[in-house]
């Protein structure tokens, strides 16, 4: 079913799309790897509290903020969801003096000056976005000379079945296109960048208990109080236990990897 973007002030489980829905609940969205990814980041990057970071499809910001809390970088997360941003803005705002700002904006259409940004992070943001060649530069033109674009990409090692996609296209909004492997993605990377390495992200999907766990455990500790009031936590606690669920079996068929690229000056 269709779903479309909805009054933040008004939660409707069911209308909302799952970027807003992600976003209004808080839950974290991380990159494939979690913490793990973060950590090599910081550690083939050279990010440091001298660097200014670009957060592409930040969602509610986890990598920024994760990023922030090892090496007081200062960020700029941008997301086309407006949910997700005040999400973002919120939890940045319990974190007293975090050099950071989130911006709700379409990936294509920057609104940064040329040559801005020393890094920038999209956790398999780029398999998301539609448009991604112009989302590649945009990003290329806000990087300054010899930045660093570091993107955790999923490709497809086997076929999944057509039932999976289409319950995928049904829960996300999004029907990936199963023909992109490891290849496509350095092809379309190698336009503008020198790759300098390459890291296989390795982690078996959780289990169904596992997902169970955290989500219980995230919406104990995590969720706002202003959602649990406006919305019913079962039918959140149901979504996100379906699209975690589904996304869990979707990953059996996918490999990840982070890339360390640099930009290619002309």
């Amino acid at each position: 079913m269709p779903h479309r973007h909805c009054n933040a002030d008004r939660f409707d489980i069911s209308a909302m799309s799952y970027p807003d829905f992600v976003g209004m609940t808080g839950y974290p969205n991380q990159p494939p790897g979690g913490d793990c990814t973060i950590n090599l980041i910081v550690r083939l990057s050279g990010i440091t509290d001298k660097s200014y970071l670009l957060d592409l499809a930040c969602s509610s910001g986890f990598s920024s903020i994760q990023l922030y809390s090892k090496v007081r970088c200062s960020f700029a997360g941008v997301d086309i969801s407006e949910i997700a941003i005040r999400q973002a803005r919120q939890k940045c705002f319990k974190r007293n003096r975090i050099s950071g700002s989130y911006i709700v904006c379409d990936a294509c259409a920057l609104p940064f000056p040329d040559s801005v940004f020393s890094h920038a992070v999209c956790g398999a943001s780029f398999g998301f976005i539609r448009n991604r060649e112009a989302a590649l530069r945009e990003v290329t033109r806000v990087l300054a000379a010899e930045g660093m674009l570091l993107p955790t990409i999923l490709y497809y090692n086997t076929r999944p079945p057509k039932t999976l996609i289409n319950e995928l296209a049904t829960y996300i909004g999004y029907s990936p296109n199963i023909s992109h492997d490891l290849q496509y993605w350095k092809d379309l990377f190698l336009k503008q960048y020198h790759i300098e390495g390459e890291v296989e992200i390795v982690s078996d999907p959780p289990e169904r208990e596992q997902i169970q766990t955290f989500i219980d455990d995230f919406i104990e500790k995590e969720l706002p109080d202003r959602v649990k009031l406006s919305c019913s936590v079962p039918d959140i606690r149901r979504r996100l236990l379906s699209t975690r669920l589904l996304l869990a079996e979707h990953c059996r068929y996918q490999s990840s990897r982070l890339l360390v690229l640099r930009k290619i000056e002309r």
